[in-house]
Formats: C-alpha cells, structure tokens, sequence
C-alpha cells in the first residue's frame, strides 16, 4: 500500500502536507509507512482516521463497499459513509457518486419504495428469552455463489440474539421450513413479530401446520 501511494501523483499534494499544521480540521501523517488522513471537527475530541487509497486500488474499494452482499447495492448516501469510515482520497465523493450512478444492477432491478412509510409502532419491554422474536427478509441482494439470493433473519427481542438463513427462494413454503429448522434448534418463541404483513405470516403458519 505505501508503495502504491508514493508513486500515485494524485496523492502528492497530501504528501506534500504531511508534517505541516493542519488546514482547517483535516492533517496528514505517515505511519508504518501509509499515508493517512485525519478529520477532527471543530470541538468535539473525536479523530476520524483513514487511509489514502492509491487510484489503482480505488474501483476495488468502491466494488467492495457498494457491490459486496453485505452492501447490497446500497445507494450513493450509504455507500459513501461505508467508503469514509476506513477510506479517503481526493475526490472520493464525485468517484462515489458516478459508480452509484453507473451501476448495471443498479439500473436494472426495479426501486421498490413505499407511497407512505409505516406508523410508528410502540414496543414493549420483552425479558423473557425467546418469548417473541422479529422475522425479515433481506434481498433480493447479488447471487451468491451457490444461488442465494435472500437472507431470512431472525432477532430475539430480549436478548438480541441474532440468526441469519440464506434462502434462494421467499415462498413461504421456503420460510416455513426454515423458521422451523431454526425453531427446532433454538426453541419456539411465544410470538412471532414480522413487518412483511399478515398474509405472509398467514401462509406461513398455514405452511406450519403441514410439519
């Protein structure tokens, strides 16, 4: 990496201000031979630290943090602070913006977003383990490998115990089965809370009754 940075001459002017004092809220240091960036905002004590990403290795970042499963394509706004955590080079935002923009998948899967978003809903306090857990699907999302296309997750409202199930399908059927391949490991909770609407849960539970 450091290599890369010292021979990359869009990086230069960052190089050139290492040592110097700091330009508004933003200096420069090397460490371990790496260049990075630090961002300090006006009165607040926390440093956001990076590392300065040679142009060759910048379309390898940008593909990890917007095309990676974990990511999801994500749109420009989310992407972006994925990249700005760990990352950062001179012009990264307009570099963000064009990929989000060029995106193949992008283009061509269909937005999905509601007219009007859902009420807020109150929550109860739940301590009991497993005494009612969240259901949700997550995808569709890039193919996997071995042709998984969605995630069924499922989180214990006492103790936030997390479970995640690559599915290739969402029929209920398909969920159904993996519900209860869950269930049969880790118990059945008392209640199942899903935001997926009551005719899914309906034809899941009528799939329910066929095990």
């Amino acid at each position: 990496m450091g290599s890369r940075q010292k021979v990359d001459p869009t990086l230069k002017d960052w190089f050139n201000r290492v040592g110097v004092p700091p330009v508004g809220e933003v200096y420069f240091t090397i460490t371990e031979g790496r260049l990075l960036r630090h961002y300090q905002r006006a009165g607040s004590d926390i440093i956001n630290t990076t590392i300065a990403v040679p142009e060759s290795l910048r379309h390898l970042v940008l593909q990890c943090a917007h095309d990676n499963c974990l990511s999801g394509h994500s749109g420009f706004k989310i992407t972006l602070s994925n990249v700005q955590a760990y990352f950062s080079w001179p012009g990264l935002s307009n570099d963000v913006c064009c990929y989000s923009r060029s995106c193949h998948v992008c283009q061509v899967r269909p937005r999905v977003c509601s007219d009007r978003p859902a009420p807020f809903q109150p929550v109860t306090l739940v301590e009991i383990p497993f005494k009612r857990v969240i259901i949700d699907i997550v995808g569709p999302l890039p193919v996997s490998q071995n042709r998984y296309e969605y995630i069924l997750t499922l989180v214990d409202l006492s103790t936030r115990w997390a479970e995640g199930v690559p599915l290739r399908h969402i029929t209920a059927k398909d969920v159904a089965q993996s519900l209860f391949d869950l269930f049969c490991r880790l118990g059945f909770p008392c209640e199942i809370q899903s935001d997926r609407g009551q005719q899914f849960m309906s034809q899941i539970l009528r799939e329910f009754s066929t095990h």
